[in-house]
């Protein structure tokens, strides 16, 4: 029985250092099983001859130059890293990310037809400790995730022209997919979506005091958009008085009033929509994923890095009411 939960245990902690994963785990694990599987013959071992331990000692010193020496993947025991595709429609760039441990990461990227000219950005990042992210332009390969419609055709967001500083009214939508993403420079103490049920707090639905950031939108049906009221966080206001000054009531009340316009002037409100989606069956919708089975060698296996292969992503400023008059 200790033997069959022994090859379990490898069996699924062979990956963890591929996937950034701390090598102690594992070790621990060998180390454990091995304990416990030594343990019965201890009243027996002293009857053991010499020829037995070294025996064992060969056998692990041929094995451990073996595992240092050899390639670390292989068919069977591949190296799996996750790819990540982003369509900035502001900047007008198309940037993929393929992330996973260095060197092997680079390797695979450098192999690429697409990234032959380019200067390859990797720095550490992505999943693990470990792990390093390397970004190239995939502008040459044009994405085409929705028959007959362009890229930045697929997003569909209405947003005012300015706010009053506590609520936001945002229309979000987007062509055949169901997942999008909304991001607020600055916190939402609370939202509702028009035809959706109310947050349930059991399921962790509450939002906490110092607001959140991001809201991630799903929805049954593709034709129905988003109709969300957003309730921003009220921002603190700050006495501009240094502590050296006693102003009077007449003063504070001043500096209370200039730092409230001062406030509202420079309280614009950036919301980023970013809109996924995942279906790559056929091999013109992505074609850098396209390209990535290609090339990879076949030591390596590629996943998606989030809930899509691709995210189109766009920014809108909304300016604050008190500060356009």
């Amino acid at each position: 029985m200790i033997g069959n939960v022994g090859l379990l245990a490898m069996s699924a902690l062979g990956n963890t250092g591929t996937d950034g994963g701390s090598l102690l785990v594992p070790i621990l694990a060998i180390a454990a099983v091995s304990t416990v599987l030594l343990l019965p013959i201890t009243p027996f071992i002293h009857r053991v001859t010499h020829h037995v331990p070294l025996f064992l000692l060969l056998v692990f010193m041929a094995t451990l130059i073996y595992n240092l020496a050899t390639f670390p993947f292989s068919v069977n025991n591949r190296f799996k890293f996750y790819f990540h595709q982003v369509v900035d429609l502001n900047d007008d760039t198309n940037t993929v990310s393929l992330s996973g441990l260095n060197p092997f990461i680079h390797n695979i990227v450098s192999s690429l037809p697409s990234t032959a000219n380019q200067k390859l950005n990797c720095s550490p990042g992505g999943r693990g400790k470990n792990s390093h992210v390397c970004r190239y332009d995939a502008s040459s390969l044009p994405l085409n995730l929705v028959s007959g419609v362009k890229v930045e055709d697929l997003l569909k967001v209405t947003v005012p022209e300015s706010y009053d500083g506590s609520s936001v009214d945002v229309v979000v939508d987007a062509v055949d997919t169901r997942l999008c993403y909304l991001e607020s420079s600055i916190p939402i103490s609370g939202f509702t979506v028009e035809g959706a049920g109310p947050l349930q707090e059991r399921f962790g639905g509450k939002i906490q005091d110092s607001g959140v950031k991001r809201i991630d939108l799903w929805r049954r049906d593709r034709s129905r958009p988003w109709k969300l009221n957003l309730k921003l966080k009220a921002k603190e206001l700050s006495e501009e008085a240094s502590e050296d000054e006693d102003p009077t009531a007449d003063d504070r009340d001043e500096l209370k009033l200039r730092a409230e316009t001062n406030a509202l002037a420079d309280d614009s409100l950036v919301v980023t929509i970013r809109c996924a989606y995942s279906d790559a069956n056929e091999p013109t919708t992505i074609p850098a994923l396209t390209e990535l089975h290609r090339y990879m060698p076949p030591w390596a296996a590629v996943t998606k890095f989030s809930a899509g292969l691709v995210e189109i992503q766009k920014n809108f400023t909304i300016q604050s009411a008190g500060g356009q008059e």
